[in-house]
């Protein structure tokens, strides 16, 4: 087990896992100059930090980019996120392996397990009032931003890792596969929290989400609510019955309805979730 937290503590704060998050940041802020110009940017409006949303969509990103994050998800786990994935480990056979012989087929079905837990997990995050409580900080973002992406309760980040462990344990997958998830979900989640209005056509319709998509997700139009729940893939949406169709030409306001999180730092928000959670169980 020491020799676990060791290897932990040593993995939190990796230079390469800091220089992919920085190439794949720079990278989509200046695709957004690029498709839709300066004025609209979220790097403009991040270093002007025109409103408190702002700054904690920045602050949250620190904590990503420095894993820091992961730090406060053991915190307020009490260590369950860590001990849980390492407890079960990963499994000596690969079922992936034996019954698909096609590497990329088997990644493919790998990605669609891991969002298929990402899209039950997000409507639990919804669903359930305790759980809503942390997953709101996500949603009282007022402003789309690329570095919205990172705006998650260090709660979350626990329950995904923890959830995310059992389909490694049970059937086996080979690292390679768990770093392209890694690094598909975001860049994904980078874009989808980018103000560039696509919607990726056919593609944003049956493979991957696209920024107007996910930007329906935090609409605060009833009409929008609960829908778009998908990370990676439009098909559980489309199968569960929570798609909504998006369309660059609506305006779409963000946000929640009564939303005092703005009003306070990232840390302060953090223990309040906790707090808010605790009364609504």
């Amino acid at each position: 087990m020491l020799n676990n937290l060791n290897s932990f503590f040593r993995g939190i704060f990796s230079i390469e896992r800091f220089l992919i998050f920085l190439s794949v940041v720079l990278f989509c802020f200046f695709l957004e100059i690029v498709v839709i110009g300066w004025k609209y940017s979220s790097l403009r409006k991040l270093v002007s930090f025109e409103s408190d949303s702002l700054k904690n969509d920045f602050f949250s990103y620190i904590f990503k980019l420095t894993n820091f994050i992961q730090l406060l998800a053991v915190f307020f786990s009490f260590g369950l996120s860590l001990v849980i994935p390492e407890y079960l480990g990963v499994a000596k056979v690969n079922l992936l392996e034996i019954y698909i012989p096609n590497i990329f087929l088997q990644n493919v079905v790998f990605i669609l397990i891991l969002d298929f837990i990402l899209y039950w997990t997000h409507r639990g995050l919804h669903f359930f009032a305790p759980l809503w409580e942390l997953h709101k900080f996500h949603h009282s973002a007022t402003e789309m931003t690329v570095m919205t992406t990172a705006r998650l309760h260090p709660m979350e980040i626990a329950i995904n890792s923890i959830l995310f462990s059992i389909p490694i344990f049970l059937i086996g997958v080979p690292l390679e596969s768990y770093v392209f998830f890694f690094i598909l979900t975001s860049w994904l989640g980078h874009i989808q929290h980018s103000n560039i209005p696509w919607t990726f056509g056919f593609i944003g319709e049956w493979i991957f989400i696209s920024p107007i998509t996910h930007k329906i997700h935090h609409s605060i139009n009833e009409k929008h609510f609960n829908k778009n729940f998908g990370t990676i893939t439009p098909l559980w949406d489309r199968i569960f019955c929570t798609w909504e169709k998006s369309s660059t030409n609506e305006n779409i306001e963000i946000g929640l309805d009564e939303n005092i999180f703005n009003e306070k730092n990232v840390l302060r928000n953090y223990f309040g979730c906790i707090r808010n959670l605790f009364k609504n169980i």
